[in-house]
């Protein structure tokens, strides 16, 4: 499916929104999805509602008749796997691009997805996060966007990315690739980790076939209180993580599991350093450390933080 404008060829790619309760940012990312400087006529926008509680339906009634955008609604809140799933299989497109609902895309995103796919061995790219204006920039703000944190650290686009990096909230990928290893697991159906899991199986198949494009840019319109995004993580630790872990070795030095105190067989010098990260005591230091140092200082103690929470919550659930 392709069409030549000014003697250059554009695929056709499918974006896909999944939206849950997204009232403040929807028609902010519509709009922005909607002025694309992509040809009109070699793309579609679907909206995936996956039970909103708030105005987000109504808001997306506003797109009813247009010809670019179709809306499909969920009649309950299945999860990000099973919405961006129900998109997949209503999508035309060859190439999917993903983009979350509360990320206000760059006039360019499209054009920069695509041309970063069409080089030979290539089947994903990821996007650059930047912080929406209207976002309050606490420490942890300036940890989520400013400290290289995930695909920023590479220094040259022109190498594969590792697992870790392939996030699929801002990514597209060749439909091909999902034709080969399958849809996302709805399984998973808490926050996290349904992208990771599909992340694992693209590169057993393509190793070496996911990029990072700085350029494919989008703004990110979700503030997330620290002490709000830890009880996340330890909620994804505990209920998906043990998910991922099963199905997918790989996930072991991602997410610190090497450290897992709960694990028979890591070496006994892993667990205990984990038992001790793990402890009420090591996340009272953390909070201490956090709110005394300045940015980017306090960035040791967020990653502190992070592995308390991971390990305390995948082995709470190990010891149930």
């Amino acid at each position: 499916m392709k069409d030549k404008t000014n003697g250059r060829a554009f695929p056709f790619l499918s974006v896909i929104v999944p939206a849950y309760n997204s009232q403040f940012s929807m028609e902010e990312c519509l709009q922005s999805l909607v002025n694309q400087n992509y040809p009109r006529d070699r793309y579609e926008i679907i909206v995936v509602n996956d039970g909103s509680t708030d105005r987000t339906a109504d808001i997306l009634q506003k797109y009813n008749r247009s010809k670019l955008i179709r809306v499909i609604h969920h009649d309950k809140n299945r999860g990000l796997a099973a919405a961006r799933n129900t998109g997949i299989k209503n999508s035309n497109g060859d190439i999917l691009v993903f983009i979350d609902s509360d990320m206000i895309a760059d006039k360019n995103f499209l054009l920069y997805s695509e041309s970063s796919l069409s080089r030979a061995g290539t089947y994903g790219v990821v996007g650059k996060r930047l912080p929406h204006p209207s976002l309050p920039m606490d420490k942890y703000q300036k940890y989520r966007y400013f400290s290289k944190i995930g695909a920023e650290k590479l220094k040259d686009p022109k190498k594969p990315i590792p697992l870790k990096y392939f996030i699929l909230g801002i990514s597209a990928v060749k439909k091909e690739v999902i034709r080969e290893v399958g849809f996302f697991d709805e399984s998973i159906q808490k926050w996290g980790g349904e992208d990771n899991e599909l992340a694992c199986r693209i590169f057993k198949v393509h190793p070496q076939g996911q990029f990072y494009c700085p350029k494919m840019t989008a703004l990110h319109k979700h503030y997330r209180p620290f002490k709000d995004e830890l009880n996340n993580i330890y909620n994804f630790s505990r209920y998906n993580l043990p998910i991922l872990a099963e199905k997918h070795s790989e996930i072991t030095d991602i997410y610190y599991l090497k450290f897992a105190f709960c694990n028979r067989n890591n070496p006994f010098l892993y667990k205990l350093l984990g038992k001790l990260i793990s402890t009420t005591f090591i996340r009272e230091i953390g909070l201490f450390l956090y709110d005394i140092l300045p940015f980017p200082l306090s960035n040791a103690a967020i990653k502190l933080l992070i592995a308390n929470r991971l390990l305390k919550g995948y082995c709470d659930e190990a010891q149930k």
